[in-house]
Order: C-alpha cells, then sequence, then structure tokens
C-alpha cells in the first residue's frame, strides 16, 4: 500500500493512507506524490486516489423529490379524497 504525500500549496504532509487522505479533505486539485512516481500529480489523476470522492459524487448525483412537486401531489390526493374519488 502506498503512503502519498499532499501539498495544497506552501510545503506538504505526509505520509497518509488513502482513508487518511480522505479524512484530512484533500481535493481533486491538490497536489500528492508518493514513492513510485517521477513528479507531483493533481490528486484527480490518479486513479487509486478517485475513491476520496466517489461517495461523495454518487450522494450527490441522487436526485430527490422536489419539496414543490410532493406538495402539489398531496394536494391533490386530499383533493381527490374529499370529492370522493379513489386516490
Amino acid at each position: 500500500m502506498n503512503k502519498y504525500y499532499v501539498s495544497k500549496g506552501e510545503g506538504y504532509d505526509g505520509p497518509y493512507t488513502i482513508e487518511e487522505l480522505k479524512s484530512l479533505g484533500t481535493g481533486p486539485e491538490d497536489l500528492v506524490w508518493f514513492q513510485g512516481i517521477d513528479r507531483w500529480r493533481k490528486a484527480s489523476e490518479l486513479a487509486e486516489l478517485r475513491v476520496i470522492w466517489q461517495e461523495e459524487n454518487e450522494i450527490n448525483s441522487i436526485s430527490l423529490p422536489d419539496p414543490i412537486q410532493k406538495m402539489r401531489r398531496l394536494k391533490n390526493l386530499i383533493k381527490m379524497r374529499i370529492n370522493g374519488q379513489p386516490a
């Protein structure tokens, strides 16, 4: 397992595991280096680090029902019940 160094501007910190990078809030634009690569790279360029943002992206991609749409449906269901129509 690689140990990563991260630079968020001046200087660098590390080494860290992937889980530690995730908990530190490492972003896709932060520079990362580990023994075995020739230069510092953006974290997003390293396939093994993409898991850091994968969960967040999956959560953000879930589409939740629009609350106004829900209220309109509920209002229509109530009207239908009041008027004796099946829902």
